[in-house]
């Protein structure tokens, strides 16, 4: 009988661990003020380092409207804004015509999206962005995570460039590899902090 009780007595504490975002109803990106995410930069000549705070949070018609400050080796570099919700995650929330899509909601191996001058306040822009893979696990030295992975085809004016990206829900990109004709580079989120 005793070698059953600590069983019976783990349960509770099981029952009320946190439970996995459902997939449904995650944020692939954060969305607490206070979050903080170090990311490491790396190419073939250097490594620097890029830091974001979640430095606001606007409620409005079922989206979060969620502005970052960012800081490149200590340097200020601007805030930056984003649309999140439970249909995907946009960059550049109010400050073109049509914020870009980066992530769409809920996640479909095989989903695509375009991007164009017509979506863009960027002429000469243009990309293909394609879920590959969704529930792929990756480790960062921020930890380990269940992602979505997304590859994106940009044509910028005759330059070319793929874009490897992978979120994970509550904390959004944790890593990036980017390939140009120059060469790769990569992001890796370093470290998440969460806000209070």
């Amino acid at each position: 009988m005793l070698r059953t009780l600590p069983i019976f007595v783990m349960l509770p504490i099981l029952a009320v661990a946190a439970p996995a975002p459902k997939e449904k109803n995650a944020l692939y990106f954060a969305s607490k003020v206070g979050d903080k995410l170090v990311y490491e930069h790396q190419d073939q000549d250097h490594k620097n380092e890029r830091t974001e705070v979640v430095t606001h949070v606007e409620h409005k018609d079922g989206r979060l409207i969620v502005t970052i400050s960012r800081e490149w080796d200590g340097k200020s570099v601007g805030p930056m804004a984003y649309e999140v919700s439970p249909k995907g995650l946009h960059m550049n929330a109010g400050v073109t015509s049509r914020p870009h899509p980066l992530l769409k909601l809920p996640a479909k191996a095989g989903d695509s999206w375009l991007n164009g001058p017509e979506s863009t306040d960027h002429k000469g822009y243009r990309s293909t962005s394609t879920i590959t893979q969704t529930d792929v696990d990756i480790e960062v030295p921020a930890g380990k995570f269940k992602t979505i992975r997304v590859e994106t085809h940009i044509t910028v004016q005759d330059q070319r460039l793929t874009n490897i990206c992978w979120y994970a829900p509550n904390v959004g990109l944790v890593k990036r590899i980017t390939t140009l004709a120059s060469g790769e580079r990569t992001q890796t989120l370093k470290s998440f902090t969460p806000g209070k």
